[in-house]
């Protein structure tokens, strides 16, 4: 998703989450911002990336993820000022809402599917060279315990 950093329009987010689906048409609104590393990247490599992306835009949330470590920031109105976190609002709640426990979660379905569709469409607009792993970052919004990633034998690896 193509950031606006001053007059450069070429930096592009990992993953952008709007609250509603006229401001993703609109590319308005940003809610949460994701900034993803292949998982031999330690953090703090690509913190100030993110939050730089974050600062550009609307959004509220900045994620960091490498698919191992999460890191999660709320960001204030003030420029450049954040307060990490532990976790992920619940869908539909704010950060200082009540925090998401285990018992919250529901058992997902028909994720093999979901995964296929997610995958192809990482897969067809990935612009790197090395194509031979397509990895899913587990972001805590769903009820999965294992981290996956696809081959190119679309097969799913649970790690």
């Amino acid at each position: 998703m193509p950031i606006q950093l001053g007059r450069d329009e070429s930096k592009k987010a990992d993953i952008v989450i709007y609250r509603s689906r006229q401001d993703q048409e609109k590319r308005e609104n940003h809610y949460i911002i994701v900034e993803c590393k292949e998982p031999d990247i330690k953090f703090p490599d690509g913190e100030k990336q993110l939050k730089s992306y974050t600062n550009a835009t609307t959004a509220q949330i900045a994620v960091w993820t490498n698919g191992i470590e999460f890191k999660y920031w709320k960001r204030f109105k003030e420029p450049d000022r954040y307060e990490e976190k532990g976790y992920l609002p619940k869908y539909g709640r704010e950060y200082g809402d009540k925090k998401i426990l285990k018992k919250d979660l529901r058992p997902a379905s028909n994720l093999q599917s979901k995964f296929d569709r997610i995958h192809n469409d990482i897969y067809a607009n990935y612009k790197a060279g090395n194509k031979t792993k397509v990895f899913l970052c587990d972001l805590s919004t769903c009820p999965l315990y294992e981290k996956c990633y696809f081959t190119n034998s679309n097969a799913l690896q649970l790690l």
